[in-house]
């Protein structure tokens, strides 16, 4: 499929985050420039139920302890034009049945709604930036049809994990996710304890209880899988622990945005401080190395972390706790 999108159009921005990871911050900061348009969360599965009235009717906040700016509009309200229309392009499937694409899968379908939303942007003479939650196992594919400029935004997992427990959607989500990679590709949750049993529950449409243990591995397999990817396809890492705790790796940023003449600033960067002494974090490191050993032994595992020898080649912008946690699955999968 061939599409038509001025020169221009390479200063489109793609955000790959996942939940809690500050994409809300970052998305906004677009937002306020005046050449782009920044849509929030493309892929999210609400998309569908904004009508114009809903979009209209002003900003109302995800949940209280979102921790988000203060909106004075919809999170939605770029996208009124096309819905109004008719001519918004989204399909609920696109949330997560192919959550995991590699960069010669096609996808009409997909290929077909960021087009959309690109050429909506290029029509008002502006570029887009697409602040996305759900693309980060997408981002070489999305990369290798758009081109544009990748962002990989990345949040320490014991942080974000802490952070899930806000709300129960962040969970359920994920839990969602990992039934959706098993259906499209075998194998790759078999990291976490049990889970042909659960999945085998899941689609014989059975009641299905994760365990604390289970529910915390299938989140840190899919942290390993985004950050993987999407840091192998970045051109630009915000790491918000380290540009939020470092003057230095701040100004890397920043020289970096300078670079693909981004005028975003993003000197206010700052992750919430959680302990991470707390009870919880001996439990986590456990479940963490359990993961990791699984998922190197496992070949079917290895579509889904096949860029980590790229991604090993921007550690520095990456803070030592996620690093370190890429270079521990590198050491021990080895070349591949």
């Amino acid at each position: 499929m061939q599409y038509c999108l001025h020169d221009y159009t390479d200063m489109n921005v793609f955000v790959h985050a996942w939940f809690r990871s500050g994409s809300t911050w970052l998305w906004e900061k677009f937002r306020t420039q005046e050449n782009f348009i920044a849509y929030y969360e493309p892929l999210q599965e609400d998309l569908p139920n904004w009508t114009p009235e809903r979009i209209r009717a002003g900003h109302v906040v995800a949940f209280p302890e979102a921790n988000h700016p203060d909106l004075d509009r919809s999170y939605y309200y770029e996208y009124l034009q096309l819905v109004e229309s008719g001519r918004l392009a989204y399909k609920p499937s696109l949330a997560y049945e192919r959550y995991f694409l590699s960069e010669h899968e096609t996808d009409p379908i997909l290929e077909n709604y960021i087009f959309g939303l690109l050429e909506h942007a290029q029509h008002q003479n502006r570029c887009a930036a697409l602040c996305f939650c759900r693309s980060a196992m997408r981002s070489q594919w999305l990369k290798s049809k758009f081109r544009g400029i990748h962002i990989a935004q990345i949040r320490n997992p014991l942080s974000q994990w802490t952070s899930f427990q806000k709300n129960r959607y962040f969970l359920n989500r994920t839990l969602i996710t990992a039934f959706s990679l098993e259906k499209k590709c075998p194998g790759v949750m078999s990291p976490i304890d049990a889970f042909n049993d659960l999945h085998t529950g899941w689609i014989k449409g059975d009641r299905i209880r994760f365990t604390d243990e289970q529910c915390l591995q299938t989140f840190l397999c899919i942290w390993i899988y985004s950050a993987a990817q999407s840091v192998a396809a970045s051109d630009i890492i915000i790491d918000i622990d380290l540009v939020g705790s470092s003057v230095g790796a701040l100004q890397l940023v920043c020289e970096k945005l300078d670079k693909f003449n981004l005028s975003v600033n993003i000197d206010d960067c700052a992750a919430p401080d959680y302990d991470r002494s707390n009870a919880h974090s001996g439990k986590f490191e456990t479940q963490l190395q359990k993961v990791i050993g699984r998922i190197s032994e496992n070949d079917r595992c290895r579509p889904l972390i096949a860029g980590l020898q790229t991604a090993g080649t921007k550690y520095e912008y990456l803070h030592d706790t996620s690093a370190n946690i890429l270079r521990s699955l590198e050491s021990q999968t080895g070349n591949f």
